[in-house]
């Protein structure tokens, strides 16, 4: 016999849905108020081969993200969310993503897969664990027009 399928807390779903969805939009503009505010005070970023970097807790967060944004003239990512197992008052999920990064001779482009442990707390839901694998990287130069964001 088969285990029925997980009771479906559709609020939750959409707001890490959202979550997620945050997290791709902080990262392309760079807003370290709106990417601060997606982590849980034991929140954990990792990063795998072949760029490992750790942080935990909001601040490190945002520290990882200015040092990683450094040199980039234009950043992007696109993620499509997978499945999402909600257990009372904590989630895990996977997604996979699409990264584009261009500076001054400096070239990046990849796709991986998220892994996430989310956590509610106070009626919001935030990261407690976010970890990313790298499945394909290019590192050769690419060209196009970078227009910044303005007044975001």
């Amino acid at each position: 016999m088969t285990d029925p399928a997980p009771a479906m807390d559709p609020a939750s779903d959409t707001e890490i849905r959202n979550l997620v969805a945050r997290f791709g939009l902080a990262c392309t503009k760079h807003d370290t108020p709106a990417f601060r505010a997606l982590w849980a005070e034991e929140g954990t970023w990792r990063i795998g081969e072949p760029f490992a970097q750790e942080a935990t807790g909001p601040d490190a967060c945002v520290e990882m993200l200015d040092r990683l944004w450094q040199g980039n003239d234009y950043f992007l990512q696109f993620t499509t969310q997978g499945p999402i197992d909600i257990d009372g008052d904590e989630a895990h999920s996977e997604s996979l993503c699409q990264e584009f990064a261009r500076g001054p001779e400096r070239y990046y482009r990849t796709n991986g897969i998220w892994t996430d442990r989310l956590v509610r707390r106070d009626g919001r839901w935030l990261f407690a664990e976010r970890s990313y694998r790298c499945l394909w990287l290019d590192l050769s130069p690419f060209s196009g027009d970078v227009f910044p964001l303005q007044g975001d």
